[in-house]
């Protein structure tokens, strides 16, 4: 379908003499690199070796890569030792081979891209199966190579120490859990399990209406067995103390009254959407919690339950 995927083979060049004349730089590219990175064959195979020499915890040397080049095809083909000499005329230093790698990586993730919309046209016009279908499993191939970015560990333990010991996530408003728990932190996923009738949905529903109260994006809740009404209504006897039964019956008094409308009117305007619509599949959740986000994301998406 695409007949020429971006690429930048001189900047795969750049990257590969950087670091064969400064070794050092392997290790701060070897974070967010990987040979399928590399667009020309030769390059992922030399890279490829390259990583396999560093993880037995050998240094990069002129001999071991001499080695390479007249041993594997690929790069034979591309010149071997006369390839590989020619490589060192192309180092960049490190600055510049940091944004070399940096460049590889997106075009990496668009050819992957344009991968994925190909094999996806061809089947909408080929298969038998439904649109929804066909759907679900694009965004599904889509979320993946969108969380398929790679983290900073050295940072998030950098974040951890500076913290001191405190909540680093967005606390739940339960002490006790976010101190196991270290707070929801993006990208988490978390299952909340327990026999039948042990009140799930009421620890995820007061965990999200905390949330909702706290600075940021959305709370979105997701409910296939609680309406829409009975969410609202057992988040007004979270937020007033009141038993849920008493305020769904009307068995208050004035003063309770009272506190209720003051609570409604602050649930208002709370970041806080409710989803009831029963039997929806994992890419309906999905894409129904990304139209609901709108222009300000959603920061936890809760799903009451997994069948």
């Amino acid at each position: 379908h695409f007949r020429n995927l971006p690429n930048m083979i001189d900047s795969e060049r750049a990257l590969l003499g950087s670091i064969f004349v400064r070794p050092e730089i392997f290790d701060d590219a070897a974070e967010i690199l990987s040979p399928d990175i590399f667009y020309y064959t030769a390059h992922r195979a030399l890279y490829g070796r390259i990583a396999e020499i560093r993880a037995e915890g050998h240094p990069i040397s002129s001999v071991a890569l001499k080695i390479f080049a007249v041993n594997d095809p690929d790069f034979m083909k591309a010149g071997g030792t006369d390839y590989l000499v020619n490589l060192l005329s192309h180092d960049v230093g490190p600055a510049l081979a940091r944004e070399h790698a940096r460049m590889l990586v997106d075009l990496a993730r668009r050819r992957e891209l344009m991968t994925i919309a190909g094999f996806y046209l061809e089947r909408a016009q080929t298969d038998d199966q439904g649109a929804e279908a066909i759907l679900d499993d694009l965004a599904a191939e889509i979320s993946a190579l969108a969380e398929a970015q790679i983290t900073d560990t050295l940072a998030a333990v950098e974040d951890g120490m500076a913290y001191g010991g405190k909540t680093m996530g967005e606390p739940t408003g339960l002490v006790g859990l976010d101190g196991v728990l270290g707070g929801l932190r993006e990208g988490q996923l978390l299952v909340l399990a327990g026999r039948p009738s042990m009140g799930k949905s009421a620890l995820a529903l007061r965990i999200s209406d905390n949330l909702s109260q706290g600075p940021g994006g959305a709370v979105l809740f997701n409910s296939m067995e609680m309406t829409a009404r009975e969410i609202a209504l057992r988040r007004l006897s979270i937020r007033t103390g009141i038993a849920f039964w008493r305020i769904r019956d009307g068995r208050i008094s004035n003063v309770e009254w009272e506190r209720v409308q003051g609570t409604a009117d602050d649930l208002k305007r709370s970041n806080f959407h409710t989803d009831d619509t029963p039997a929806l599949t994992v890419g309906a959740i999905k894409r129904r919690a990304e139209r609901k986000s709108g222009k300000r994301p959603a920061k936890v998406l809760v799903v009451d339950y997994l069948g």
